[in-house]
């Protein structure tokens, strides 16, 4: 194991770091680092825990790489099943929903997930639900705008655990009720523009002809 927090490094990971083959816990937490994470850690095979909370990082986690749990904690993880990203500077770069970086590659096994504290925007992603074993999952302070989605896991979660996001709502306690426009996002008003738009141009197309005709019929009487 390698732990080096809190020791003022300020400097890009470096690239060698994938010579450490049997590393199995690494702490880089409450450090100064730069830089964008690199793809290279995914190549530690033996990599259990990966501390980065507290860092000035950019780029895509390879969270899916790893046997076991990523932890933002400067705590030891219990039993090597929980994953956090939370409160550390990772973002904008960092696109922690992207379906085809980190959630999609996401073991099965991992119990906790806590993103909070972070930049996230956007949607939540539907593979999230496809992680059979999740059982809670932290959201919180984050900048998401959408429903929650109905699985146990969303269901059961606390308001703590989804508070700070201004956008949250579903059936899980503590968050308001859906409305159908939040239910389709962005993609249910620009069919509404759609729809109403013409409806308008050809209301105020009919006015304007009626209006006209009336001038016309004026104008020939006074005539």
């Amino acid at each position: 194991m390698l732990y080096m927090f809190n020791n003022n490094l300020s400097c890009l990971i470096p690239e060698e770091i994938r010579n450490l083959y049997s590393l199995v816990k690494l702490g880089l937490s409450q450090n100064q680092l730069n830089g964008f994470i690199l793809a290279s850690l995914g190549s530690l095979s033996n990599l259990e825990t990966l501390f980065l909370r507290d860092n000035r990082l950019l780029g895509s986690q390879p969270i899916g790489m790893l046997r076991r749990a990523i932890t933002g904690s400067s705590q030891e993880p219990y039993n090597g099943k929980l994953m956090r990203a939370n409160n550390g500077t990772l973002f904008p770069a960092m696109d922690l929903w992207s379906e085809t970086t980190v959630l999609i590659s996401l073991k099965t096994d991992c119990y906790t997930l806590n993103l909070s504290h972070n930049n996230l925007s956007g949607e939540i992603p539907a593979s999230l639900e496809k992680l059979r074993g999740l059982y809670t999952i932290d959201i919180a302070y984050n900048e998401l705008h959408c429903p929650v989605p109905n699985c146990p896991t969303f269901l059961n979660s606390s308001i703590q655990e989804l508070r700070g996001n201004k956008g949250l709502c579903g059936n899980a306690s503590g968050l308001p009720p859906c409305t159908p426009f939040s239910k389709k996002g962005h993609k249910n008003n620009k069919t509404l523009y759609i729809v109403i738009l013409p409806l308008l141009s050809t209301t105020d197309l009919l006015i304007s002809s009626i209006a006209l005709l009336f001038a016309f019929k004026k104008r020939k009487k006074d005539a």
